[in-house]
């Protein structure tokens, strides 16, 4: 994409704040980060600060059932659960049973 819709948009690029938040978790290249959210611009920085990383990010839609996202992360084996958008109350939930459950 190129022109008013491209990646020079705002929000397309990774944040400043965002590339901070993901370095301090140090996180290693090759490590899944979990996405937990619906339709939000946030996520196209958080694309970007991920693969600056190196890391795979999995983008979990937040419609899905308690149990199937529990069943879903628990396969996937992420370092780090984030929320963003409207789910970042879910996503301490669901880090809160997947600690409970290890």
């Amino acid at each position: 994409m190129s022109g008013a819709r491209g990646r020079d948009q705002p929000g397309m690029q990774a944040s400043a704040k965002t590339i901070r938040d993901l370095d301090t978790y140090r996180l290693a290249p090759g490590d899944v980060v979990a996405a937990v959210g619906g339709n939000a611009p946030k996520i196209w920085s958080l694309l970007n600060a991920t693969a600056a990383f190196g890391l795979v990010l999995a983008v979990v839609n937040e419609a899905w059932s308690t149990p199937h996202l529990k069943h879903l992360l628990s396969k996937l084996g992420p370092r780090l659960v984030v929320g963003y958008g409207k789910a970042t109350d879910r996503r301490s939930d669901l880090t809160q049973s997947l600690c409970n459950a290890g």
